[in-house]
């Protein structure tokens, strides 16, 4: 169950504040693309959601970012993997690195199932 996960990616122009340097709103982004390409990779991906007809929610979250952040055109990794999961709820870690292997972020999401017409 606690197979990682990881991909390269290239911080965009886009992801960036004046800085150059990625906003937080554009990490969570790049956590949940490392997501949904480990969800695809096992046969979960958002056409199976879609066939299941709900979602995953994020209700909770806890993490802690490097005082050193990437940089736009750097190359990081980004990983992800499953700690806990039942048929309602699930525990996923999240980081971002350099290639050396050194943490820009650490993550964890708590996700609950959300399904057409509950409240």
């Amino acid at each position: 169950m606690a197979t990682e996960f990881e991909m390269h990616h290239h911080v965009k122009y886009y992801e960036c504040d004046t800085s150059g340097h990625p906003t937080l709103a554009m990490i969570v982004a790049m956590l949940i693309l490392a997501s949904e390409a480990d969800n695809k990779e096992n046969g979960v991906g958002l056409k199976r959601a879609g066939q299941c007809g709900g979602g995953w929610v994020i209700i909770n979250y806890e993490g802690t970012l490097a005082e050193k952040q990437p940089v736009k055109g750097e190359e990081v990794i980004l990983g992800t993997r499953v700690r806990a999961y039942n048929r309602f709820f699930v525990i996923r870690d999240f980081w971002v690195k350099d290639l050396a292997g050194n943490y820009y972020a650490k993550v964890e999401w708590d996700l609950c199932l959300h399904e057409p017409g509950q409240a």
